[in-house]
């Protein structure tokens, strides 16, 4: 009876959890001595509940150099959350858009060296018609451009700090 019973409670426990995976290799060799070596990996698990969500993620690089951006070694973002139909919790890197973009829009192009998320809390609350978020962490916007001098592609040369 013991037997069933664990049998059931670990396949009830398993059909509740999505995995995700992901793992990047790229090399490149190029012309005047510009070669680059990275490797992405992506971790995610998910808790699905009727009445609520937990979700993990992490995201690693070892990139020595890049193509593009800044040499990056070890856990590079990693999100916790807990949502359910009137709130939200998220520890760790966020991204997020209030007002289709005008009033805040955190995005993250790795291609392009391109990152304007947060790491800190994220909270958010739901009901009828009132909607309260609250933001609380550090960014640091980096990006590389062509526009202004000194461009090379492997050091950004346009950084905004925010406290």
């Amino acid at each position: 009876m013991n037997k069933y019973i664990f049998i059931l409670f670990f396949s009830s426990l398993f059909a509740q959890i999505e995995y995700s995976n992901y793992l990047n290799f790229r090399y490149g060799n190029g012309a005047d001595d510009y070669t680059y070596d990275e490797i992405y990996s992506n971790l995610g698990i998910t808790l699905n509940r009727p009445e609520h969500r937990f979700e993990a993620s992490l995201s690693l690089e070892l990139s020595n150099p890049p193509e593009i951006g800044l040499k990056e070694e070890g856990v590079r973002e990693f999100l916790l959350g807990y949502y359910n139909e009137n709130f939200s919790l998220e520890l760790g890197d966020f991204y997020k858009t209030w007002g289709r973009g005008l009033i805040l829009n955190q995005v993250m192009y790795q291609h392009l060296d391109f990152d304007t998320g947060a790491r800190g809390i994220s909270i958010e609350y739901q009901k009828d018609d009132l909607t309260l978020n609250v933001l609380g962490g550090e960014s640091g916007i980096r990006k590389s451009t062509t526009l202004l001098g000194g461009y090379n592609p492997r050091v950004p040369n346009y950084f905004f700090s925010t406290l």
